[in-house]
């Protein structure tokens, strides 16, 4: 079932009322990838980038306050407030990561889709998922010691990161470390 002019109309004005909600914007970049308007699609699947990393930061901020609020004992009312934040995260996260791969159809060549992650990493670079997909891109790239560079600086500052840690063992095994 493909999009229909109504539909693209309804993303438009869902996108007026919400503008936070990074949906719209990717149901955009679909729908303009289809119709091979690459600017459209790229320009809508930044914002889609931009709006899940805006509100993947906010949910987190909302999760760390309610642990410090609850620093001396939490309780368990704190617990389930946070396993509901922890839950509210799962859609934008979601989204994120398809917009991501979206952003890879959408790039004409490797190095665009490269300057386009590099370029979203300096507006967030504390998103911990546009830095895998750099590292991810490097490991397809077959370039180790720049994907080996991406998955260190991760494990650093995020040492629990299972795609850091799967990409560490893999750029040792492919450079026979």
């Amino acid at each position: 079932m493909g999009i229909t002019d109504e539909s693209i109309e309804a993303f438009k004005r869902a996108r007026r009322l919400n503008s936070d909600d990074p949906f719209p914007y990717f149901k955009l970049a679909e729908y303009y990838l289809r119709m091979n308007n690459r600017e459209k699609a790229l320009y809508c699947i930044k914002e889609s980038i931009g709006k899940s990393v805006y509100l993947l930061g906010q949910l987190q901020l909302e999760a760390a306050s309610r642990l410090k609020d609850g620093e001396n004992s939490i309780t368990g009312k704190d617990i389930l407030s946070i396993k509901r934040i922890v839950e509210t995260m799962e859609e934008p996260r979601a989204i994120l990561l398809e917009s991501l791969k979206l952003l890879r159809k959408i790039c004409k060549t490797n190095g665009e889709y490269k300057d386009e992650i590099n370029s979203l990493i300096s507006r967030y670079p504390h998103t911990v998922q546009l830095q895998v997909a750099l590292g991810k891109y490097y490991e397809e790239q077959r370039d180790w010691n720049s994907a080996l560079s991406i998955w260190e600086r991760i494990i650093r500052e995020h040492p629990r990161n299972l795609d850091a840690i799967k990409g560490l063992a893999l750029v040792y095994e492919m450079k026979g470390d």
